[in-house]
């Protein structure tokens, strides 16, 4: 049975929160919970899921703020995060207030586990894949078999994500797009971190002007 993704901006700067529902298995995973988003887990609730991850695509606070919300709700869930962005994930409440946000009372200080090549939700599989620039630890989760991404803040619908912060870089930055273009068919489905999906054909033209 595939996977339903469901997209949910989250938070003031409305970073998308998404379900990776498994149809058959109702296990799910919640990728970048950027802030408590209470209609998230009333769907949750309703629709009988099964929350067995945190997944996070980089340690920016508008991306992991919600962790320990959810947490809460489902004290087992274990939060993945690539190994890079483990000392990112520290700077998150200093850097949030150079934003104007403050950091929630139940901010997680450190994720639990780091992500590893593949991830299984249900009977569905996401190959990880590390893609550097806007911040060393980025990852993209593709489900080849469906044929989409979530890309966080690597690649958007219409560009790339900043690079001009802590862990960014430019040149890294233009390597995970060619590494994307090699990866990802032009039929594959962008979910990224901000904004509408697209397909990934078009966002890459969108990123490649970039360069």
């Amino acid at each position: 049975m595939p996977l339903e993704v469901r997209t949910f901006p989250t938070g003031l700067m409305m970073a998308n929160c998404y379900l990776l529902i498994d149809e058959q298995t109702k296990h799910t995973a919640i990728v970048d919970p950027g802030d408590s988003n209470e209609r998230l887990a009333g769907i949750i609730k309703d629709l009988n899921l099964i929350p067995t991850m945190i997944l996070i695509t980089h340690a920016h606070f508008d991306h992991i703020f919600g962790c320990g919300y959810f947490k809460s709700l489902y004290p087992s869930l274990k939060i993945y995060c690539h190994k890079l962005d483990f000392n990112l994930w520290t700077t998150n409440p200093t850097v949030a207030l150079r934003f104007g946000f403050n950091t929630p009372d139940d901010f997680q200080d450190q994720p639990d586990l780091e992500l590893q090549s593949e991830i299984n939700i249900g009977n569905s599989k996401l190959k990880v894949l590390n893609t550097p620039g806007h911040t060393k630890g980025s990852v993209v989760f593709i489900c080849e078999e469906q044929k989409f991404a979530l890309t966080g803040d690597t690649l958007f619908a219409e560009g790339i994500g900043r690079t001009d912060t802590e862990g960014g870089s430019y040149r890294d930055m233009n390597e995970s797009i060619q590494l994307l273009e090699k990866v990802l068919g032009d039929d594959y489905i962008v979910y990224p971190g901000h904004d509408q999906e697209e397909k990934s054909g078009i966002a890459l033209e969108f990123a490649k002007e970039c360069f």
